[in-house]
C-alpha cells in the first residue's frame, strides 16, 4: 500500500482502501490526520511531489524577493510584514536556501518526469535558489575575512 503523508492529509489509492480498511481507520484516529482517497496510485504519489514543488516555489520566491530588496535598498522585513497582512499572501523568512531532502529531490524528479512539458517556473526557481546560495556564501566569506583581520 502506498500512502502519501502531507501536513494536512494522507492520500491513499482508493483501490487499496478496500483491501486495507483497518489501516485507513487507524491512521485517521491515531494520527488525527484526514484521509483522502484518490482513484489512482499516480495521483497519490504525485500529491507528495507537487506539494514539495509548491514549497520549493514559495521558498525560491522569498529568496528572489530578498535579493531584490538587497539590490534596491528596501527593508525586506518591513516589506514582508506589510505583505503578510494581505489575506492571500504568505511570504516566508529567508534562510540558508532550499535544502533538506524532499523539496530539492522531488522538484528535480518532477522536472525530469514530464513526458512532454518542461516546467519553466520550477527551472527558474532552481536557478534562483542557486543565486541565493551564492549570495549567502559571498556574505559568509566576507564576514569571515572581517573576523580574521
Amino acid at each position: 500500500m502506498t500512502a502519501v503523508l502531507e501536513p494536512a492529509c494522507i492520500c491513499i489509492n482508493s483501490i487499496k482502501e478496500k483491501r486495507y480498511p483497518n489501516y485507513i481507520h487507524s491512521s485517521d484516529s491515531n494520527l488525527r490526520i484526514p484521509v483522502h482517497s484518490v482513484s489512482k496510485i499516480e495521483i497519490a504519489e504525485t500529491t507528495k511531489v507537487v506539494e514539495n514543488c509548491h514549497r520549493y516555489l514559495q521558498i525560491a520566491f522569498t529568496e528572489e524577493l530578498y535579493l531584490y530588496c538587497q539590490a534596491n535598498d528596501i527593508n525586506f522585513l518591513e516589506l514582508r510584514d506589510a505583505l503578510n497582512t494581505k489575506w492571500n499572501v504568505e511570504i516566508l523568512e529567508p534562510r540558508e536556501g532550499i535544502g533538506g531532502h524532499c523539496p530539492p529531490k522531488d522538484t528535480k524528479m518532477f522536472l525530469l518526469s514530464s513526458k512532454s512539458i518542461r516546467s519553466k517556473i520550477l527551472a527558474a526557481a532552481m536557478e534562483v535558489n542557486e543565486d541565493y546560495k551564492s549570495y549567502r556564501a559571498k556574505l559568509y566569506s566576507q564576514s569571515e575575512k572581517k573576523i580574521s583581520i
